[in-house]
């Protein structure tokens, strides 16, 4: 008895496990802006301030982020995989900075027949507060070199 109860549990977990579908995404990279929030930091004589982003991601084939050993693309050596532009505010309009802002987001894998990998990234960034009113467009690369869409912040008022 015990064990046919244990065979009816295992086919019944098999067969449950058969039917849980696999979710299928672009291989390309998507990402959606989520919030940014400005503090001042301690070091207030400096007029340093802190931004925080947050935006949502998904791949649809999980390849994000490089694994210690892997090959990293020559125009690529240190591996960077998130980039930013910068946009102030002058008279009214935005105006690209020269400067450019680039991460690296770790290597993300997702075990098993699903390889779809998603969640929220959260990016720190500090710099000094030359600006009245900035705004961030910015994009993500994945290890096969598919680029992201490319989201943007609200501006960004800092004084």
């Amino acid at each position: 008895m015990r064990e046919s109860l244990l065979i009816i549990l295992l086919v019944a977990t098999g067969f449950i496990c058969s039917c849980t579908k696999i979710q299928t995404f672009s291989p390309e990279p998507e990402i959606t802006y989520k919030s940014f929030r400005v503090v001042d930091t301690v070091e207030k004589e400096y007029n340093l301030k802190v931004g925080y982003l947050s935006f949502r991601f998904i791949d649809g084939d999980g390849d994000i982020g490089w694994e210690d050993g892997d090959d990293l693309p020559p125009d690529n050596p240190e591996g960077l995989n998130l980039f930013f532009t910068t946009y102030e505010m002058i008279d009214g309009e935005f105006v690209k900075v020269p400067d450019s802002l680039s991460y690296s987001i770790p290597y993300l894998k997702n075990e098993g027949p699903n390889k779809v990998v998603k969640g929220e990234i959260k990016v720190k960034i500090t710099y000094v507060d030359d600006y009245d009113t900035i705004m961030y467009e910015f994009f993500m690369i994945d290890r096969a070199l598919h680029q992201s869409n490319i989201e943007s912040t609200p501006p960004l008022v800092l004084k």
